[in-house]
C-alpha cells in the first residue's frame, strides 16, 4: 500500500514537472513570437499553453501584454490612419487652394491682356481720327488756298483788264489830239499858202 501511495505521488510530481516544462515551453515560443510582433503566434502558443497548463500565471501575464500590445497598435494604426486622412485632406486642400489661385493669376492675366489689348485699340483708333484730322486739316488748308489763289488770279485778270482799257482810251485820246493838231497845222498851211497866193496876185 505504501508502495502504490508512493508511485502515485511520485507520477502526479513527473506530471506537474512535465506540466511545468510544457508552460515555459509555451512561454518562450510566446515570447519569441512577441519579441517578434507577430502576436498572432505568439497568442496561438499562449492559449495552446493555457489549454494544457490553465492556471500558468506567466502564460495569463503574457497574454495580458500581448492583448494590451494589440490594442495599443491598433491606437497607433488608427492614429496614423486619422493623421494620413488630415493630411491627405490638407493637401488636397492646398492643392485646391493653388490651382484656384493659379487660375485666379490666369484669370488677372487675361483680363490685363484683354486690357492692353483694348488700350492699344484705343490708341491706334486715335491716332488714325487724328491722322485723319490732320489730312482733312490739310485738304481744307489746301483748297482754302486754291480758292485764294483763284481769287487773286481773278483780280488780277479784272484789274489787268481795267488797266488795258484805259491805256486804250489814253491812246485813243492822243491820237486824237494828234490829228486835231494836226489838221490845225493842215489849216494853218492851207490858209498861208492862199494868202501867199493873194499876195502873189
Amino acid at each position: 500500500m505504501k508502495k502504490i501511495l508512493f508511485s502515485i505521488l511520485v507520477l502526479f510530481t513527473l506530471i506537474a514537472s512535465v506540466r511545468a516544462q510544457s508552460a515555459d515551453v509555451f512561454f518562450h515560443d510566446a515570447a519569441k513570437y512577441y519579441c517578434a510582433n507577430d502576436f498572432k503566434k505568439a497568442k496561438a502558443a499562449i492559449r495552446e499553453g493555457l489549454w494544457k497548463n490553465p492556471n500558468d500565471e506567466k502564460l495569463k501575464a503574457l497574454l495580458k501584454k500581448i492583448v494590451k500590445k494589440e490594442q495599443e497598435n491598433q491606437k497607433k494604426e488608427q492614429q496614423k490612419k486619422e493623421q494620413e486622412q488630415k493630411d491627405k485632406k490638407k493637401q488636397e486642400q492646398q492643392q485646391k487652394e493653388q490651382q484656384q489661385k493659379e487660375q485666379q493669376q490666369k484669370q488677372q492675366q487675361q483680363q490685363k491682356e484683354q486690357q492692353d489689348k483694348k488700350q492699344q485699340q484705343q490708341q491706334e483708333q486715335q491716332k488714325k481720327e487724328q491722322q485723319k484730322q490732320e489730312q482733312q486739316k490739310k485738304a481744307e488748308q489746301a483748297a482754302g488756298a486754291k480758292k485764294e489763289d483763284k481769287k487773286k488770279g481773278t483780280q488780277g485778270v479784272t484789274a489787268n483788264k481795267y488797266k488795258k482799257e484805259e491805256a486804250d482810251r489814253l491812246l485813243m485820246a492822243l491820237r486824237a489830239r494828234e490829228q486835231k493838231t494836226k489838221n490845225n497845222l493842215d489849216k494853218r498851211k492851207k490858209l498861208s499858202t492862199s494868202r501867199q497866193s493873194d499876195k502873189d496876185w
